[in-house]
């Protein structure tokens, strides 16, 4: 060969070479892999241990706060759990406790202010309480009702001036609380024994089924962004329960897990029917009502309180419960945290969604405005289940790319998988998607993150990862790799 032709081919080699790199470059594949959080506290919607407070407006809400902070709920706390009488909430017609008790909002403004949801149950029974359960401008206004067994005046759950009311009532507090940025759900029952469902009493009693359509359909109407829940107890009925499952999308919750004779088996059968279409929620049916010396149902056959939290805790998995209740100061502070904080930081890791993006895979070199090929596989770590298919969210929450600048945090393009849906994420079934991505913000360097986001807030963030590797900005979205956009 002369030297002529052995430079020439020596040229070809090298230009063979460098189209072979710079097309190598080109389309070279990143894969980034993410392991999952399984410890720490992640706050999210509809899921994880919930704080309580019952019949009454705390005296100090500052107090109630420090007290859950003072034994350790605090931490846990991802929703507070407003469980009050219709008459506080609203003292005169029109008057709202939300407008003119000071301690009501500084209650409500201090769950804000500490990243907690609110969910609330009000009821309208006056059994068993001896201050005034509903309004008494219902009399005033014609309502019938009877004696309760504290001689307060009570309506009667079919009196059409009583729901009148009540749906006036709640289209106001609709308007004030129908917020998923602020209230995670509501009860939507209230009737009969501390509003769980049970023993209303009726003018005629075979206006019942009615009556709870009536009212649990109140409650869905004017909370129409707000996931509503119903306590699948017997009296309600599993046919009735199973109707607004079915047709309003109401989910199941239960005021009696960890009791063995409450807590039957047809009601949790049912809550287990519907998993994962419907998330659960579990709230303890224990109180600490006489202080730490309260003697436990004898015919719930405990031997002592860290009994009774171990079967709350099993029964809580068992029906694969989104969300459990550490209730007020007194059960948070001497039996949750004090005898049984393993439980807690385990219901913590275990119980409802954790999702974690395991592995995402994506060309490094791409083109402005050309497809791009993004794969991302999901686990969620959590027992339960993100209720994202429920028409309150209606599929509100996506998973999205985002081209960040670097130097910054904000994002300069989002493009939005729509195949990626977060409730179809269930324990120990890894999820693969594959996303033809095709992103139009101007060429230069960025960074690629992902991130669980709410298309009814512009695409900004709506769900916390659970990771415990790589980079996770203040705005909730996470760093995959670099990327350039040519």
């Amino acid at each position: 060969m002369s030297k002529k032709h052995l430079y020439l081919a020596c040229f070809l080699a090298l230009l063979v070479g460098c189209i072979s790199v710079f097309v190598a470059q080109r389309t070279s594949v990143v894969r980034a892999t993410f392991v999952p959080d399984t410890v720490s506290v992640i706050h999210n919607p509809c899921t994880g241990w919930s704080i309580y407070t019952d019949g009454y407006i705390p005296a100090s809400a500052d107090r109630y706060y420090e007290e859950m902070k003072q034994c350790g709920a605090l931490a846990y706390a991802n929703s507070l759990y407003i469980r009050m009488p219709w008459a506080l909430l609203e003292p005169e017609e029109g008057k709202y406790a939300w407008n003119c008790n000071e301690e009501f909002r500084k209650l409500i403004q201090g769950a804000k202010d500490r990243n907690i949801k609110l969910a609330f149950r009000v009821y309208y029974d006056n059994k068993d309480y001896r201050i005034p359960i509903s309004p008494r401008y219902l009399i005033e206004a014609g309502a019938e009702g009877y004696q309760s067994n504290t001689g307060l005046w009570t309506p009667y759950a079919d009196d059409p001036v009583f729901l009148e009311k009540l749906d006036k009532f709640l289209e106001a507090m609709g308007k004030e609380f129908n917020d998923p940025e602020i209230t995670d759900y509501v009860d939507g029952c209230g009737l009969g024994t501390w509003g769980e469902g049970f023993n209303a009493v009726y003018k005629d009693k075979g206006n019942k089924n009615d009556v709870l359509y009536k009212v649990a359909r109140s409650y869905a109407r004017h909370f129409d962004k707000v996931i509503v829940a119903i306590n699948a107890h017997s009296d309600i009925g599993n046919p009735q329960l199973k109707t607004l499952a079915d047709e309003d999308d109401i989910v199941f919750r239960h005021d009696a897990i960890g009791s063995r004779v409450w807590f039957e088996p047809s009601q949790s059968q049912l809550m287990m029917d519907y998993f994962p279409h419907h998330f659960t929620i579990a709230e303890s049916m224990w109180w600490l009502s006489q202080g730490p010396n309260t003697t436990l149902y004898t015919n719930e056959e405990f031997r002592d309180w860290r009994e009774v939290m171990d079967f709350t805790y099993q029964e809580a998995e068992r029906i694969r419960a989104n969300i459990l209740d550490l209730r007020n100061v007194p059960e948070a502070s001497t039996l949750w945290m004090k005898q049984a904080k393993d439980l807690v930081d385990s219901f913590n890791q275990k119980a409802g969604y954790r999702l974690t993006p395991v592995e995402v895979n994506y060309t490094k070199n791409i083109k402005r405005d050309e497809e791009s090929t993004i794969t991302h596989t999901w686990r969620n770590s959590g027992w339960g289940v993100c209720p994202n298919n429920n028409t309150h969210w209606n599929y509100k929450y996506k998973v999205a790319f985002a081209l960040i600048p670097l130097g910054s945090d904000i994002p300069e393009e989002i493009v939005v998988d729509e195949q990626a849906d977060p409730s179809e994420w269930l324990k120990e079934q890894d999820t693969n998607y594959v996303f033809n991505a095709r992103f139009h913000a101007p060429k230069g360097k960025y960074r690629l993150a992902i991130g669980v986001v709410d298309k009814t807030q512009d695409n900004k963030v709506g769900i916390n990862l659970a990771v415990e590797n790589g980079t996770v900005l203040a705005n909730g979205w996470l760093i995959v790799g670099d990327i350039s956009l040519d």
